[in-house]
């Protein structure tokens, strides 16, 4: 029997004196590899062959030991060698000597145990590449996993010139190179004394598969696990007998619906076949790969018809492989490797010594893992998810693996840009992001349905694949070619910011007033410079919204390449209309700017789709169905194939964002929307107004776009008349820009009228985002007929990195309405770490279970994040189940929610037995007012001779400041811009609003909770008889959370700017003061014990500290 060499290593407690952050889950993670690889290959492999080092055991020195002759180095040639790295990752200096290897001058590292302390080091990724190549001296088959940021290319060639907690830590600024003696205990200096090149290094095959791009973060969840190593187990769960090309698939699927941000990332190295199964357990499973033509340039280089827009990566150090077979006979030959990766063709090396006919041509096929898929969400009922995988089936029987290779539907993800909905006889393609409809497909006729969708879905991948497209790596300097745009009637330049999100685009808001036909046109003439040393060739790609991408080169601009320190000024070179009605457009042209000439045939041009937004219908009986819907067409004409350059090669995105310059705001009152919204008159303030859709914001430094995602595009109130063509948003977004003696809104403000139609128990909340924070705006007055003032007093400041703009204010209108009655008991099951709420079986679940937890909410929220959180004491088998009590919170009194909650327990048999005794461990966590809805259950209602221990987070027993009437307000107003950037439903916003608005439909408990109130419900409680059970009290300190949070320091620092400094007068968690949380009687056995915990009201279940401490005193 073979050998599995395994080494785990697995650290969330870094040496005190390093300052090494702590994480959480690595430890679990290595126990889950563990266990799986135990379960599942046992009868495989002989496992014995293993090490394990966690935390303190995991120094450089133990790790550097373990990957030599003292283990993974004893692997012989059959057997397979398994190295597993769970902690942080870094990106650090490296020695000068390594600059041929590290052009930048940084590495890779896996940071140990010790990293940090004096004379102690991270792993470089060149050590670990001599020591990988010690290991496979005999031919053992490698893989190696990564759980880490900066884990990317830690195991490459260095000169083949990434909700949760981040596995991500960077040293401090200033931190000097490690010296070059100290790498592999003088190796390099013994063996390089100069400094090594890349082919004097050894290079073994092996498979790298790390949690992210080296460009991303590696996420932890909730319940203590890496979110990539979750999703790999799950994946191999499924099917422990998968090749590595699927298992990368299907991998990037699972995280897909779990985070949008997180990619992982497979890398074959040195010939490593993508298409072995796991660990190397049977034959490879290589089908028919892509291949391309083999051929030499005039340069008498080799080249293949492979390139960026393929997908391969322009990162340094990932370079592609190839296989190249004799034309014909597809005879092998060898194998080659890119030197540099162009836009659409390679130049690529022969490797060991393969000796080619330049005259001849070759077949060159893709080893390298290729790109992975677009990811699309599908969200099916149970039959359209019986037509899906009905047609997936017959596709499969006739040798269609796969539905496409541009794009995978995943089903159940709710993230990502679109959405397929699929029912009996409805398909829907949505654009998530502006909440659009695509294409609708009608009929039960599913080969045509299926046929035209995937077609859109092609090209829908395809356009935002090309969009991305960029070399990350180019040598050049792109700040070399300068591109203004200017105003062809005016002459005015259009400037822009960069894009956070891509510093490579530009994005370029502007407003567009009617000209003499009465039409929204933006003329604009282009002026492109070459600041370089030699000449620059470029194509300029029109990308339609209609999704077809269009070339401008001689349409519209009449040269395609430009001298060195020369310019190209090209009058009238585009022009934009915002025609059909619309609002606003944005309007994307691509620069791909080549050191060398552009070939003639362009690849990347495609046709737009026909009429988005329209209904097709396809009925086995009825033939196709008439277009109920069309679209305006869009204004760039066709272009001719052309095609793309290759070598050293960037890109550069100029989007124009025009907004249709409705009014302004003058001594009379202005009328948007067809009358929904009215900006009233003022005396002196003066701006442009215009009506804007969320969804179609560009990621400007103050959009709105994240808003409707956050709070939902059902709550979104919009500003016009909802469009018939189903493509075009309805503006939702009233923009104010150009201001003028904004000054005076402090004692005049601006007053805007909103048709909200509100009901009862319904409030609006107008939210901007000042390029940091999310944040409320104005004040509301509810008026007749369901509609609604806002009273604007101040525009926030925009934060801004880049050059400066107009100051503007963007604003969106959210509907937000209070919860409904309902008080309900459920079991909570965890379905990848996410609670799942079962309000059927709770009696079957409580009579099984041994040791029970039962969270009860305070008045704002509800048991959503608290169950959430609790799902580590289940992972840890700290609780065996876990109850949740919602309940009415607003105008009902705390006794009587008490008493409701007692039935209900009642009822699940959670009540002494026919004998008097419960013979279950019984613990109840609440959260602010929950908590005396608990104290009186227990101290009132006999709840102590089931409770076995009571947790309490933020509990007024002393009163809460939401009582006060002095001081709810301000409360409230503290509250509010905490809870939409900490992402509360919107029942809670709904709460906050109610207080802040002093709602009579949250007086009742509200009341309660004034120690002065004329029920005496506190000083009662206060009374109650000694209940002879545990009292755990949780603190939360808001002045010591903002001493460990600069984001929340930041934005309390803008909240009292309207907020009266009322907050630290005395220590409190804004809600509730310290003493009246720890207004408990101390004179009872056992006395309660208090915590104070560096957080605020609302995040007590969201920080390691207070959830660490709740889990430990669950195990008591």
């Amino acid at each position: 029997m073979k050998k599995l060499y395994s080494l785990f290593i697995g650290i969330d407690t870094y040496h005190p004196e390093s300052k090494v952050t702590p994480l959480e889950g690595c430890r679990n993670d290595v126990a889950a590899m563990k266990d799986f690889l135990r379960d599942t290959y046992a009868k495989s492999f002989d496992l014995s062959p293993e090490i394990t080092l966690l935390n303190d055991q995991a120094t450089y020195a133990n790790i550097v030991k373990c990957l030599g002759t003292h283990h993974l180095a004893k692997a012989g040639k059959d057997d397979v060698v398994l190295m597993y790295y769970s902690g942080h990752g870094t990106q650090e200096k490296a020695a000068p000597e390594f600059e041929k290897l590290d052009p930048t001058g940084l590495q890779e590292s896996m940071v140990c145990y010790d990293s940090g302390l004096p004379g102690k080091y991270c792993l470089a990724d060149k050590e670990l590449r001599i020591l990988l190549g010690t290991i496979q001296q005999q031919g053992a088959h490698l893989t190696l996993i990564f759980d880490c940021c900066h884990s990317g290319n830690i195991t490459r060639s260095l000169d083949d010139t990434n909700n949760g907690k981040v596995r991500q830590f960077f040293f401090p600024e200033g931190t000097p190179a490690r010296p070059y003696q100290s790498y592999l205990d003088g190796y390099f200096v013994k063996n390089f004394p100069q400094g090594p090149s890349s082919n004097q290094l050894p290079l073994a095959s092996h498979i790298l598969m790390t949690a992210c791009d080296r460009q991303e973060k590696a996420f932890e969840l909730k319940i203590q696990r890496g979110m990539f190593s979750y999703n790999l187990l799950k994946v191999l769960g499924n099917e422990p007998n998968i090749s590595y090309a699927d298992l990368y698939t299907r991998c990037q699927a699972s995280m897909f619906r779990s985070v949008e941000k997180q990619h992982p990332q497979f890398e074959t190295i040195a010939g490593f076949d993508p298409w072995n199964k796991f660990l190397n357990l049977g034959e490879s499973t290589r089908g028919a790969q892509a291949t391309y033509l083999l051929s030499a340039n005039d340069k008498n280089q080799w080249n293949v018809n492979c390139g960026g827009v393929h997908g391969l990566s322009t990162e340094l150090n990932k370079i592609a492989e190839f296989e190249i077979l004799e034309q014909g006979s597809g005879k092998s030959l060898g194998r080659a490797t890119t030197a540099s990766v162009g836009f659409q063709d390679s130049t690529v090396v022969l490797n060991n010594n393969l000796a080619l006919d330049m005259d001849r041509s070759y077949t060159a096929k893709l080893i390298t893992l290729p790109a992975a898929p677009y990811a699309i969400t599908l969200k099916a009922t149970v039959k359209g998810k019986k037509r899906y995988d009905a047609y997936v089936k017959a596709q499969q029987a006739i040798g269609r693996a796969k539905l496409s290779p541009y794009f995978e539907l995943i089903d159940g993800n709710v993230g990502g840009k679109y959405r397929v909905d699929l029912d009996q006889d409805v398909l829907d393609i949505y654009n998530q992001e502006t909440n659009t409809l695509i294409k609708r497909f009608g009929g039960d006729d599913d080969d045509p349905i299926f046929k035209g969708t995937i077609e859109i879905l092609d090209q829908i991948a395809k356009w935002e694949k090309n969009l991305a497209l960029d070399n990350r790596n180019t040598q050049f300097n792109r700040n070399a070619f300068k591109i203004t745009a200017k105003h062809s009637d005016t002459g005015q330049v259009l400037t822009g910011l960069s894009d956070p999100a891509n510093p490579n685009t530009e994005v370029i808001n502007v407003q567009v007033a009617k000209n003499l036909n009465g039409k929204y046109t933006l003329p604009l003439d282009l002026e492109l410079k070459n600041a370089a040393g030699g000449t620059l060739f470029y194509k300029a790609l029109y990308f339609s919204r209609k999704y077809g991408v269009m070339s401008l080169n001689g349409d519209y601009l009449t040269v395609d390449e430009i001298p060195a320190q020369d310019q190209y000024i090209q009058p009238q070179a585009l022009e934009f209309d915002l025609d059909g009605g619309r609002k606003e457009s944005s309007e994307i042209v691509k620069f791909i700017v080549s050191t060398v000439k552009i070939n003639e045939e362009f690849l990347l041009e495609q046709e737009e789709l026909e009429k988005l937004g329209e209904t097709v219908e396809f009925w086995k009986e009825r033939g196709r169905g008439v277009d109920l819907l069309a679209n305006a067409r869009d204004l760039v004409k066709k272009g001719q194939d052309k095609k793309a350059p290759a070598n050293d090669w960037f890109c550069k995105t100029v989007v124009f964002k025009l907004t249709a310059l409705a009014s302004e705001v003058g001594k009379t009152p202005v009328q948007m929307g067809n009358g929904k919204i009215v900006v009233k008159g003022h005396d002196s303030f003066r701006a442009n107004l215009a009506l804007t859709s969320a969804g179609n914001s560009t990621r400007d430094i103050n959009s709105v776009a994240p808003l409707p995602q956050i709070l939902g595009w059902d709550n979104l109130v919009s500003l016009d008349t909802p469009s018939r063509d189903l493509y075009s948003a309805t503006p939702d977004t009233l923009e104010i820009s150009n201001l003028e003696n904004d000054a005076d809104l402090l004692n005049n403000p601006l007053q805007i009228e909103l048709d909200a139609q509100l009901k009862a128990g319904e409030f609006i909340l107008p939210l901007t985002f000042d390029g940091e924070d999310f944040l409320p705006v104005g004040t509301t007055r509810e008026l007749a007929d369901g509609k609604v003032e806002i009273s604007i007093h101040e525009i926030p400041e925009v934060k801004s990195e880049g050059r400066s703009i107009l100051r503007a204010l963007k604003m969106c209108f959210f509907k937000v309405a209070l919860g409904q009655e309902q008080n309900k008991l459920c079991w909570i099951e965890y379905v990848d770490g996410k609670p799942k709420y079962h309000d059927t079986g709770v009696k079957e679940k409580v009579a099984s279970a041994k040791n029970i937890l039962l969270v009860i909410h305070g008045i704002i929220g509800n048991t959503t994040e608290m169950a959430a959180a609790m799902g580590r004491a289940i992972s840890s088998k700290t609780v065996d189940l876990v109850l949740a009590y919602d309940y009415e919170n607003l105008n009902t009194s705390i006794e009587a929610n008490s008493g409701k909650l007692k039935t209900a327990l009642e009822a699940v048999g959670i009540k002494l037995d026919k004998k008097g005794k419960f013979n279950k461990k019984f613990s109840i966590l609440a959260h602010s007012m929950g908590g005396l809805v608990s104290r009186h259950f227990i101290e009132q209602l006999g709840g102590r001779a089931v409770v076995s221990k009571l947790i309490l987070a933020g509990t007024p027993s002393g009163g809460s400041n939401l009582s006060k009437v002095t001081k709810y307000r301000d409360t409230a107003l503290f509250l509010l811009p905490l809870a939409v950037n900490v992402g509360l439903a919107i029942p809670a916003i709904a709460t906050i609003m109610g207080i802040l608005k002093g709602s009579k439909s949250l007086t009742a408990s509200l009341e309660q909770m004034d120690y002065n109130h004329p029920g005496h419900f506190l000083k009662n409680l206060e009374q109650s008889s000694d209940p002879k059970i545990p009292y755990y009290v949780l603190a939360g300190h808001l002045d010591l959370f903002l001493e460990t949070d600069n984001q929340a320091k930041r934005l309390v620092n803008k909240i009292f700017k309207n907020v009266a400094n009322v907050f630290f007068d005395e220590p409190n968690d804004i809600a509730v003061g310290v003493d009246s949380i720890k207004h408990v009687p101390v004179k009872r056995k056992p006395a309660p014990v208090f915590f104070d915990v560096k957080c605020h009201h609302l995040n007590y279940f969201s920080l390691k500290e207070s959830v660490d401490k709740i889990v430990d005193l669950l195990k008591k």
